[in-house]
């Protein structure tokens, strides 16, 4: 930035001795008088080459370089006709300072994320831009805090101040915000990753250990989830990069499971005829993939005979799935009552009601207590 203003004195004691100082003043008038039709026809240009509209903050900064340029325009006629060196000495340096700021400010708004070098790469995407727009975002505006920070650097430096005790202050600094912001810091790495490894995007129905809903909105720090109330939450992407998230959207199925215990009481018989009228409801139903269906005595546990249901329903929503899962489980309701094997407590526990063994039972404590 230094050198440009060195480099601009150096030319400029070059034409002085080509032309004259009358020559030179009026050519400097002139630019200043019509500063805004040049700048507007070079900044027209630019945006047409690159094909870029223009934006109000565009026009902002075309403000800000007319008035650096009647700032150049006055620098350059002091050196022209003003031979005080400790005045020219002053004013130097502090044009020097203005065009340290409006390099900056320039560098800044061109890789803005609503900036010209922002808008040409997304021209030129490859049709994921929506997808990765956050951590490109990300990058741009960490750019332009490396680039406003290295100009009020240069700045202070301009002015005379002694920048070690700055450095060391920053060090000490930076070490404490990192332990402020470390939890932070990890859910913007998690955002990074979630972004460039794709698991799901925006409209995908996700679940988790403690959520599930629809995705809505995905950013560096959060992940925007409309739940099956129709409430929103923002999960930390630290919580979804550290526990196992499913992709619901992603399968064609879902699967259905009811373990069932059935009390030792009952016959085997019963048993397997209890298991055979639930395999023949699942085969008929439309909504049930018939390869999938198994029905297993599986346990021998405390709490009677556990026997399993699995089998995948054709549904992938939610919503449907519920559906198609409360009619199965009525039916199994319906084949367990029409056995006389009733269900009595919360659990997904059954009770034997036998009538046979209840009357076998009965027939024997008669025979007891007649003394036979």
């Amino acid at each position: 930035m230094l050198d440009f203003v060195y480099g601009l004195t150096v030319q400029y004691e070059k034409i002085k001795g080509i032309f004259s100082n009358e020559l030179l003043t009026l050519v400097i008038l002139f630019s200043m008088l019509f500063r805004k039709k040049i700048v507007n026809s070079v900044t027209s240009f630019v945006l047409r080459s690159f094909n870029v509209k223009e934006t109000e903050t565009t026009k902002k900064n075309i403000k800000f370089v007319q008035n650096y340029i009647i700032i150049l325009g006055i620098y350059l006629l002091f050196l022209i006709w003003f031979k005080d060196v400790n005045f020219i000495d002053k004013f130097t340096k502090f044009f020097r300072v203005v065009t340290i700021i409006t390099i900056t400010r320039l560098v800044a708004v061109l890789v803005k994320p609503e900036g010209i070098v922002s808008k040409v790469m997304s021209q030129k995407g490859d049709g994921t831009s929506d997808r990765s727009a956050p951590i490109i975002n990300f990058i741009y505006s960490t750019f332009v805090a490396i680039t406003y920070f290295i100009g009020g650097v240069v700045v202070l430096a301009e002015f005379g101040y002694n920048l070690n005790g700055v450095v060391a202050g920053l060090g000490i600094s930076t070490a404490f915000i990192s332990l402020s912001l470390q939890d932070f810091l990890k859910s913007i790495i998690s955002g990074a990753t979630i972004m460039t490894e794709k698991p799901f995007k925006i409209g995908d129905i996700i679940e988790g250990d403690s959520y599930s809903g629809v995705v809505e909105n995905i950013t560096l720090r959060t992940i925007k989830i409309r739940t099956d109330d129709n409430s929103v939450i923002n999960v930390p992407n630290l919580k979804i990069t550290t526990e196992c998230v499913t992709n619901i959207s992603e399968i064609d199925n879902r699967r259905f499971n009811l373990p069932i215990y059935i009390s030792y009481g009952i016959k085997i018989e019963k048993v397997r005829r209890v298991m055979d009228k639930i395999r023949l409801y699942l085969e008929n139903n439309e909504k049930v993939l018939t390869e999938t269906i198994a029905i297993k005595f599986e346990e021998i546990a405390k709490e009677g005979m556990k026997i399993t249901i699995n089998c995948y329903i054709d549904e992938a929503k939610k919503p449907r799935f519920l559906v198609v899962k409360e009619k199965i489980n009525f039916e199994i309701m319906k084949v367990l009552e029409g056995e006389g094997i009733e269900l009595y407590t919360n659990n997904i526990r059954i009770k034997n009601f036998d009538p046979e063994i209840l009357n076998e039972r009965k027939n024997e404590e008669k025979k007891y207590i007649k003394g036979e």
